[in-house]
C-alpha cells in the first residue's frame, strides 16, 4: 500500500468510527456480508462490480436533495460526479479488514449492540 493509499485507507477507517453507532454498525453488517458474497466461488460479480452496484445506494450523496443547486443542470453534474466517487468509496470499505468490522458486531465489544439489536442481528444471520 502506497502512502497516499495507507493515508486514504486510515481516513476511511476514522470516517466509519466517527459514524452514529447505528450507521456504522449497520454498514459493518452490510460490508461483511457483501464480502462474504465477493468470496462465494458461485458469485459472478467481483467487488469492482459490487462496488459499482452498492456504492450509489450505501453512500450519500455530498449535497442534500431539498439544498437548492440553482438548475437542475448542476444538480444532474453533482449528481454524476458523486457517481463515479461512490464506487471509489466502497473499495476502500471492502479494503478494510473483516475484523474491524466484526469488532462492531461482537457483543463484548465496547461497541456492542443493545440487546434488541443483537436479537435483530441474531435472527438476519440464521
Amino acid at each position: 500500500m502506497g502512502l497516499v493509499s495507507c493515508d486514504a485507507f486510515r481516513l476511511v477507517m476514522n470516517l466509519v468510527g466517527e459514524l452514529p453507532p447505528v450507521n456504522r454498525d449497520t454498514l459493518a453488517f452490510v460490508m461483511l456480508h457483501l464480502k462474504r458474497v465477493a468470496g462465494w466461488k458461485q458469485c459472478l460479480m467481483g467487488v469492482d462490480n459490487l462496488c459499482k452496484i452498492f456504492g450509489p445506494t450505501l453512500i450519500r450523496d455530498s449535497v442534500e436533495t431539498n439544498q437548492p443547486l440553482g438548475s437542475n443542470n448542476e444538480r444532474a453534474r453533482v449528481v454524476l460526479e458523486d457517481s463515479r466517487k461512490q464506487p471509489i468509496v466502497m473499495q476502500r470499505l471492502f479494503e478494510i479488514p473483516e475484523h474491524f468490522w466484526s469488532q462492531f458486531l461482537t457483543p463484548q465489544s465496547k461497541y456492542a449492540l443493545d440487546p434488541v439489536n443483537r436479537l435483530m442481528f441474531r435472527v438476519l444471520i440464521v
